[in-house]
């Protein structure tokens, strides 16, 4: 054991194992630091994705919520009409029309007449270079073919003597499935006849409460987090004195 030879290898020999060792905890350590690392990182993107859903869901109810909003504001709009509509002396059939054409934006798909859907300029100049795009947008007056055909075809909606051939000028899915209702104070609504039959003709109501109900559909996607069905039911109140003895006199009925 005294021979330098021996001496000298089992000392390279001790050493070798000493770095030996520290390596292996080095490889261990750098291991363990980037399996941290990565853990951190998956963790990272598990919370942002929930965060981001979570954003994603109160945005869909923050604009469903705006949605019903609205449709309440156009229902309130469409009682006011049919309010004005029924205190001059107009008949039913008219009082209804000027509900529906007042309720609009809330009927859904126009059924009638049935346009193409887009644009055929914008899709034209899809084709065209972004820059060339860019100016061409940038000088275009934003416009609607289906608003400028509504507008043109509501007064002769109105005009229309009867359903079978209003049907044809303008229609919407919320007309179609008769998703708009009406109820007049004082009065009964006969819709095979048409008109609205006072419950007693001989007691003149002094105000007319006109209301215009709907059951309104839930679009928004993810609504169904937030309410447990799929429409909800609105409605539209308008008051307003009843003076169409001034201008009609009073038969007992509207024919």
């Amino acid at each position: 054991m005294d021979d330098p030879k021996v001496s000298s290898y089992f000392s390279t020999f001790g050493k070798r194992i000493t770095s030996f060792l520290h390596l292996r905890d080095s490889r261990t350590d750098n291991l363990r630091n980037n399996a941290r690392i990565h853990s951190r990182d998956g963790q990272s993107l598990i919370e942002t994705c929930l965060a981001v859903g979570l954003i994603c869901l109160l945005f869909m109810g923050i604009l469903q919520v705006s949605q019903v909003f609205a449709g309440k504001e156009i229902l309130q709009h469409a009682a006011a009409c049919g309010a004005r509509t029924k205190t001059v002396g107009f008949n039913w059939w008219m009082t209804l029309k000027s509900v529906r054409t007042a309720a609009i934006p809330n009927c859904g798909n126009m059924l009638e007449p049935d346009i193409e859907a887009g644009d055929i300029a914008l899709n034209q100049m899809m084709s065209e270079k972004p820059g060339i795009f860019w100016d061409w947008a940038l000088n275009q007056t934003p416009a609607s073919e289906k608003f400028a055909l509504e507008i043109a075809r509501i007064p002769n909606y109105l005009n229309s003597p009867d359903e079978a051939q209003a049907r044809y000028v303008l229609n919407y899915d919320g007309w179609e499935n008769d998703s708009l209702r009406i109820s007049v104070s004082g009065f009964t609504a006969d819709q095979d006849q048409g008109m609205l039959i006072p419950d007693d003709p001989d007691v003149a109501s002094t105000v007319i409460d006109f209301g215009v109900n709907q059951t309104y559909p839930l679009w928004v996607p993810l609504h169904e987090t937030f309410y447990g069905a799929d429409s909800i039911e609105l409605s539209g109140l308008s008051s307003i004195e009843n003076h169409y003895s001034h201008y009609l006199e009073n038969t007992g009925s509207e024919e």
